[in-house]
């Protein structure tokens, strides 16, 4: 994976995975939102993701707030892409088990 990853970059490509799986599309601030980051550093954090190669698993489509930015393409590798799906899912199970804890908690 060269050179690796930092963890604000994997959550911001699992998160951006799983909407891509289901058919959402993401502004920055979705995705900032969505992994508890500030915008500013969402923002550019996904400027510093356009060097994937791709290797056949297709193209994740991050659309920024900014009039002024054009669309940014990144392209996960087969590795990284399954690595993003597995945290998507695990991000996914952990925000079902917070929301049923919930819910638990205002029945009473």
């Amino acid at each position: 994976m060269g050179g690796g990853l930092t963890t604000n970059q994997l959550l911001i490509l699992a998160v951006v995975w799983e909407a891509d799986i289901k058919g959402i599309s993401l502004v920055v601030s979705d995705i900032a939102g969505l992994c508890n980051l500030p915008s500013s550093t969402a923002s550019s954090t996904i400027a510093r993701l356009g060097d994937f190669t791709t290797d056949g698993m297709g193209l994740i489509s991050l659309q920024t707030d900014r009039l002024d930015r054009r669309k940014k393409l990144v392209r996960p590798s087969r590795q990284l892409a399954k690595l993003a799906r597995s945290i998507a899912q695990g991000h996914t199970a952990y925000l079902e088990r917070t929301n049923r804890a919930a819910d638990r908690r205002n029945k009473g």
